[in-house]
């Protein structure tokens, strides 16, 4: 599983919702200098698909990219939160030892009025949260990554959504 290793002070990000690929987050990449990407992808790889952006050097987070879901419902899920950060999470490169780590692992997604959620693990307590602007990332006691979260989501958007996920 992707592990965090520290936080970047806050950096600015973009959301996209899409009907063909629910969302896209991408890191302003402002005042940092431009390195080659990495993915940890995750996934069936059949009809489910995450893939994640890092810095091939710092491990900086650069882009989020959910392409495809099976598994996706309206159950609001929540978690509790021990400690909130703000900033761009710096992961674990160690193991991504090539240009695409692929970590085979089922994922659920939800989706409220507000946000869509992606959730990794049956944890419900999470150690670290950080926030990026609408976007939220929760990491458990052993810095494995728990869920991506994001927020604020418009009419256009959840609706955007909803049909992607046949809800």
């Amino acid at each position: 599983m992707l592990k965090i290793i520290n936080v970047n002070p806050i950096v600015n990000n973009t959301v996209e919702i899409d009907y063909h690929v629910p969302f896209t987050v991408n890191v302003d990449e402002k005042n940092v200098c431009n390195e080659k990407k990495i993915y940890w992808r995750t996934g069936n790889f059949n009809n489910s698909l995450l893939e994640i952006g890092i810095g091939e050097k710092s491990g900086d987070l650069k882009n989020i990219v959910l392409t495809m879901v099976n598994k996706a419902s309206t159950e609001n899920i929540e978690f509790e939160v021990l400690e909130i950060s703000k900033g761009i999470p710096i992961f674990d490169i160690s193991m991504l030892n090539k240009n695409i780590y692929d970590h085979v692992s089922e994922y659920s997604v939800s989706l409220t009025t507000s946000s869509v959620l992606v959730v990794f693990s049956e944890k419900r307590v999470v150690k670290t949260l950080i926030r990026m602007e609408r976007v939220e990332m929760g990491f458990g006691f052993e810095n494995e990554l728990i869920f991506i979260k994001v927020n604020e989501l418009s009419l256009i958007e959840y609706q955007d959504l909803k049909d992607s996920f046949r809800l």
